[in-house]
Order: structure tokens, then C-alpha cells, then sequence
């Protein structure tokens, strides 16, 4: 894999892991950035990602949205 695509593959890595933990403290506006900062890193990478990977980030959009709709203080969908 080419060096530019390792490095990618270590910042998606760490935008997750930083996602992950926005999430858990409830700070919507950093999640939203490291997500969108995730998929621009997905870009620099071959064609596929790992099960894993797609997982984290449909699981984030999904924990993305239910975090603003309470802060917006309206109900789950």
C-alpha cells in the first residue's frame, strides 16, 4: 500500500476513535468534523473498507442524529 494511503488509513483510524469519544461526551459539533474528516480520508483509500469501518461510521451518523434531535429536544425517531 502506498504511503499515502497508510496514512490515511492511520487518520480514519484516529478520526474513529476520536469519534467515538465525542459522542460519548456529547460534543455534536466536533463529532460532525471528525466524521466528515473520517469519509475525506476514505477517500484517499482503495475502494473498499473494512466491515468494521463502515460500521463505526453508519453507527456515528446514527448516534450523530439522535444527538442533535435531543439537544434540539425533540423525540427519538
Amino acid at each position: 500500500m502506498p504511503r499515502k494511503q497508510r496514512d490515511a488509513l492511520k487518520q480514519l483510524d484516529a478520526s474513529l476513535l476520536g469519534l467515538k469519544v465525542a459522542l460519548r461526551h456529547r460534543q455534536l459539533g466536533l463529532a460532525r468534523r471528525l466524521r466528515s474528516a473520517a469519509w475525506e480520508q476514505v477517500d484517499l483509500l482503495p475502494a473498499h473498507l473494512t466491515h468494521e469501518q463502515r460500521r463505526d461510521l453508519f453507527q456515528a451518523k446514527l448516534a450523530i442524529h439522535a444527538l442533535a434531535r435531543h439537544m434540539e429536544g425533540r423525540p427519538h425517531s
